[in-house]
């Protein structure tokens, strides 16, 4: 009896520590962590502070970080601990509210603690573990309560913090939720379901508000690629043969589940397992994930929860039988949690799927951590972010075009403005198709670096070189950074969202661009930082590059701004008077290029254009005195004396 009292407790022990010996932070973790931190500090939850862009995929994760954070202060132990207490709570919960009877509750936490896909993610930093638990609470409701009004509420409520907590998730649950609203089938119950998703119909209003989108940055990036449905259901595929191969455990038992539930013909729990299969088949359906075992650990723990609940065994040793399978089983894999530590191997990765808790163990894991005196995470992208950090301005924005986004891009804060070529954190990108490339990688998708995108944020002007998607991100710019409350930014929204300026964007250029394009593309992320100008220059820079393309009046914006920003230098009135002496506005070249003049300007061509100007106008006293004003101003001999050959030529 004692060793009966001590099995469960001994068991879900087992299973902390199983968590604990494998708990590590993965790199996409610190996407969100970076905004968290612009949060906590007063930026808002964004990316780049310059830009309202939601770039991460879980709301309700995201406010439950930010919460710890903001209680502690530190971003690499509170999330581990974190994540290790949610899953905790979502397997206590399965023990003491799901399963029928203590060998349940055991064969269900051997199965846990065997499953590298569970284990994995159960920490990670991402999203997981709170799903984990929001499927339990969902699953313990399911099997206690009958089809009531009230029950409808609840679990609809459960479904939808699983919904905001990760969007496609609603497939988990959506058939269970159809279910029970066909048995009410009356107003009654609609107004139960819409009460049940009302915080996730609140945060829609507020990201609508806020972002201007309904769905984060993430979707767009990783969604919108214009890769063929065929290949992303092939590799979608793959990525299920590659759990098959490291983590056997996973997907057997989803089939075990699916053939056991057929079997037993318990056609009330149907739903529930109807939801992880269209879960599996819209994985499939996007191409899978670049994390091995990621978009798999939510079903698997679906299957588990129905597995035990509904497992008899006809005799005691039958129970130890099939415990000690599932733990020989566990240690026996290669690749198992259960035999998991310092000396760990990486599993074989295949089409871009990747043993990423292999990856970052030793430079985010615990374990790890436990052993050493330095600071974790300890990771080259740390160094470098402090050292982005240290070359950026404190005050001005530097631009970085690294890949490597979440650990570099928070430890580098606030004050850089990471521009993502693969669009997952960028707006603009992130509505361009992916380029034709045969070497894509799930949840990587490269885009071209349209010319003078980069130049854009170094200047706070809009310097795209095409005229079209230069018209695009103006609306977008009004969107994701203009004052949020106007009529203008709101007719935007709905004209982005409704795909009003679609026809802006060159689709088949961005899709399938040549060779030399691609090249000039990744030349133009090179170096991969990039400090902007003087904050007194940008605007002369700006001008200077539309004048350059002939864009004449964003060059007259630009250099009535550098005017208005540094009167005394005459560079800009002398670029004023080349814009207006394109435009064929005599009068106007006229007066910029005598303010140049009059301000000590050393260019000769200021003094060629008023002389040339004048001449025109048929105002020799003019002319006269403007060369009068070049002999007092031009120091360089040869420049004087090229303009006297030119006065003399009366031309």
């Amino acid at each position: 009896m004692p060793l009966r009292r001590l099995a469960l407790p001994g068991f879900i022990a087992l299973y902390a520590l199983v968590v604990l010996q494998n708990a590590w932070l993965h790199e996409d973790a610190f996407i969100t962590y970076r905004s968290v931190d612009n949060l906590i500090n007063g930026y808002g939850p964004t990316w780049n502070i310059s830009e309202r862009v939601q770039t991460y995929t879980h709301p309700l994760w995201f406010f439950v970080v930010s919460t710890a954070y903001l209680l502690t202060g530190e971003i690499y132990y509170t999330n581990i601990l974190l994540c290790w207490a949610v899953a905790v709570a979502a397997v206590l919960i399965m023990a003491l509210r799901i399963a029928p009877s203590l060998g349940n509750a055991l064969v269900g936490i051997a199965l846990l603690c065997a499953s590298k896909a569970f284990i994995d993610f159960s920490t990670s930093g991402l999203e997981n573990p709170l799903s984990h638990l929001l499927l339990a609470l969902f699953i313990a409701i399911f099997f206690r309560s009958q089809p009531t009004l009230q029950s409808l509420t609840i679990l609809s409520l459960v479904a939808g913090l699983a919904t905001l907590n990760r969007m496609d998730t609603l497939l988990i649950y959506l058939p269970a939720l159809v279910t029970g609203y066909w048995h009410l089938r009356s107003l009654q119950a609609f107004r139960a379901v819409a009460v049940g998703f009302a915080p996730f119909a609140v945060w829609e209003i507020f990201s609508l508000c806020y972002y201007g989108f309904l769905v984060p940055n993430t979707a767009y990036g990783k969604l919108n690629t214009g890769i063929p449905a065929l290949s992303l259901a092939q590799q979608g595929l793959y990525y299920l043969y590659n759990s098959l191969q490291v983590d056997p455990i996973t997907l057997t038992t989803i089939a075990c589940c699916t053939a056991g539930l057929c079997y037993t013909k318990k056609w009330r729990q149907l739903p529930l397992l109807l939801g992880p299969i269209l879960y599996l088949a819209y994985t499939v359906k996007v191409g899978g994930d670049y994390m091995s075992g990621r978009f798999l650990s939510t079903p698997f723990f679906a299957a588990v929860l129905l597995i035990l609940h509904n497992l008899r065994f006809a005799a005691r040793q039958h129970l130890y039988i099939a415990l000690g399978a599932i733990l020989v089983i566990g240690l026996v894999t290669p690749y198992s949690p259960l035999r998991s530590g310092l000396d760990y191997q990486s599993a074989p990765g295949n089409h871009h799927i990747v043993d990423e808790f292999a990856n970052y163990r030793t430079s985010t894991g615990l374990l790890s951590a436990l052993i050493t005196d330095a600071h974790y995470p300890q990771h080259q992208w740390v160094d470098l972010g402090h050292t982005i950090a240290e070359k950026a301005n404190a005050t001005e924005l530097a631009v970085t075009t690294y890949t490597n986004l979440g650990i570099l891009g928070f430890y580098a804060g606030p004050h850089i403005h990471h521009l993502d070529a693969l669009g997952i954190t960028d707006p603009l990108l992130a509505r361009l198709p992916a380029y034709v490339d045969a070497d894509w990688a799930p949840g990587h998708y490269a885009r071209i670096m349209p010319e003078g995108y980069i130049e854009s944020h170094l200047y706070g002007y809009n310097l795209i070189a095409d005229e079209g998607l230069a018209a695009y991100y103006d609306k977008l710019r009004t969107v994701i950074s203009g004052p949020l409350w106007t009529v203008d930014r709101w007719l935007e929204i709905w004209r982005l969202n409704t795909g009003y300026y679609d026809s802006l964007i060159e689709h088949a250029a961005y899709r399938e661009p040549s060779e030399e394009e691609k090249d000039l593309s990744q030349a133009r992320l090179s170096p991969p930082i990039k400090l902007p100008p003087d904050i007194d220059s940008r605007a002369l820079e700006a001008g200077n590059l539309y004048f350059a393309r002939r864009q004449y009046d964003r060059a007259e914006a630009a250099y009535q701004a550098a005017v208005r920003r540094r009167p005394e230098e005459p560079s800009a009135y002398h670029n004023l008077g080349a814009v207006f002496i394109a435009k064929d506005a005599k009068d106007q070249a006229v007066a910029a290029f005598q303010q140049a003049a009059e301000r000590g300007s050393k260019t000769a061509e200021t003094y060629r254009a008023l002389i040339w100007l004048y001449r025109k106008a048929g105002n020799g006293q003019a002319a006269q005195q403007a060369y009068r004003l070049a002999a007092r101003h031009i120091e360089d001999a040869a420049a004087g004396a090229a303009l006297s050959e030119y006065w003399n030529s009366g031309r």
